[in-house]
């Protein structure tokens, strides 16, 4: 990642850092560290290992859509596919405010899902399961799930339905993936202020085991 990313020794921001798994490890190799993520359990997680081993991160429980980013970042960064996740009109926000909180010379890095990975998931046939516990529920729940692909607005989408095996309760929840070419990332970056955008296969490892793509954007 830090050849990728070109860094030296910048403040860095983890945009969706989840339990803080990148975050700690740039942090031991130097880095100043922030993270945001909108779930509650990853950020205890992150922060008490960050206290326990005396890193220099900071986490906010917050959703990345609405949170204020500080500025003088060397390095703002949402890998593992997170960036699909958005709508095209809120990822244009998130790129316009993370050039906002680059420092000049300050760099992008996202790891975006193939629109192959997007495509495929969408077509794939409905599944269900019975779980005892999971992250949709503590207690023993019946798991419907199916998939959607959309030609037109190149958008993946998958539901959940979970029934309570106890009182029948159903809940319901969706997500729903944009699906982008390097070309749409770098007009989108381009309108964004960023300039130098360059693609790459892969974060790490080998090109044909990725079902991702790499996109790293500098401010200058």
């Amino acid at each position: 990642m830090e050849r990728r990313a070109g860094l030296g020794r910048p403040k860095i921001l983890d945009l969706g850092c989840g339990p803080g798994l990148y975050a700690h490890r740039l942090a031991r190799l130097g880095h100043q560290c922030d993270g945001i993520d909108f779930g509650p359990a990853s950020i205890r997680y992150a922060r008490q290992v960050s206290e326990s081993e005396g890193l220099r991160c900071r986490f906010v429980c917050s959703d990345v859509r609405h949170a204020n980013f500080e500025t003088g970042y060397g390095l703002v960064m949402m890998i593992y596919g997170q960036f699909n996740v958005f709508r095209r009109t809120d990822a244009r926000n998130l790129l316009q405010r993370s050039h906002c909180a680059l420092a000049s010379g300050g760099r992008l890095l996202l790891e975006v899902q193939t629109e192959e990975l997007l495509r495929s998931a969408g077509n794939a046939a409905p599944t269900w399961y019975i779980s005892d516990t999971n992250v949709f529920s503590d207690r023993s729940h019946l798991v419907l799930n199916e998939r959607f692909w959309d030609d037109q607005s190149r958008c993946s989408t998958e539901r959940w339905h979970i029934v309570d095996l106890e009182s029948g309760a159903v809940t319901r929840h969706t997500l729903s993936c944009e699906a982008y070419s390097i070309e749409e990332l770098s007009s989108l970056l381009s309108d964004a202020g960023f300039h130098c955008v360059e693609g790459f296969p892969i974060l790490k490892g080998r090109p044909q085991d990725s079902p991702m793509f790499v996109i790293v954007a500098s401010k200058t």
